[in-house]
């Protein structure tokens, strides 16, 4: 599996509510599969090339 493209991130909007959606399109178009855990907070920090904490706030909106 190919690692995803780092997002671009909008400036109006929080980029936690950003990755919020990043995530919905990846599980969606499958990037992440149903039998897989989702990447760790620390591992989708350095993807998406954002502070933990921000990854640790989308995580907890989603209810993930």
């Amino acid at each position: 599996m190919s690692k995803p493209r780092r997002p671009d991130w909008v400036e109006d909007v929080p980029i936690y509510r950003q990755l919020m959606d990043v995530l919905v399109v990846r599980i969606l178009d499958q990037v992440y599969l149903e039998d897989e855990m989702l990447p760790s907070v620390r591992q989708l920090a350095l993807d998406c090339d954002v502070n933990p904490l921000t990854v640790a706030k989308a995580y907890k909106e989603l209810g993930a």
